[in-house]
């Protein structure tokens, strides 16, 4: 992507985000964010550490390391993908692939991603700061939102053998805002007195 493109497309970008529905997403992205920062844990779960040559052969096929092109919020990428389908790019569903540090828990995480005359962008800022992500697509045109009114939401792991001894959550806990907070001073008061 040439220079001039990008500086356009980050700019409808920054004017959308002061839509009330970028306003929201904004709030949800910055949300998330911060309970990452919280909830971080000291093994790190990154595309770079997917060891892609453990995986059977079918996976491997399918699989495409994408450059992060950051214009988007973190967490938003669904919404994202929609939102430069209005800017001539064409969405993708499928899987951000990761791994731990040893390369041997691979999970897969639902992802969307735009295509443009045959390359993929991934506009969607990585919580990490990656600069490059794995990705599996799925081989289907329906949206994100089609596919998870049908299946849910469902990510997946492959465990190769891995002695990392990650705990990975199989999906999101729904807690309020207070709750939370009141969750992680317990947390850290218990830190501060341990």
């Amino acid at each position: 992507m040439n220079t001039e493109t990008f500086k356009h497309l980050k700019g409808e970008y920054t004017n959308f985000l002061f839509t009330d529905k970028g306003k929201n997403m904004l709030h949800e992205a910055v949300r998330l964010k911060t309970q990452w920062g919280y909830n971080k844990n000291k093994i790190t779960q990154k595309s770079k550490s997917v060891k892609k040559h453990l995986l059977p052969q079918e996976f491997q096929d399918r699989m495409s390391l994408i450059k992060v092109t950051p214009i988007g919020l973190n967490n938003c990428c669904h919404d994202n993908c929609i939102f430069f389908e209005k800017h001539g790019f064409n969405s993708r569903t499928g899987y951000n692939v990761f791994a731990c540090e040893c390369g041997k828990n691979i999970a897969f995480e639902e992802h969307s991603v735009n295509e443009k005359d045959g390359v993929l962008y991934d506009f969607t800022k990585d919580f990490d700061d990656e600069n490059e992500k794995w990705f599996l697509e799925l081989r289907t045109r329906s949206s994100y939102k089609q596919l998870k009114s049908v299946f849910g939401y469902v990510n997946k792991n492959i465990d190769l053998g891995c002695k990392c001894n990650i705990k990975w959550d199989s999906g999101a806990k729904k807690i309020t805002a207070d709750k939370f907070m009141d969750e992680i001073k317990m947390k850290e008061q218990i830190v501060i007195l341990g």
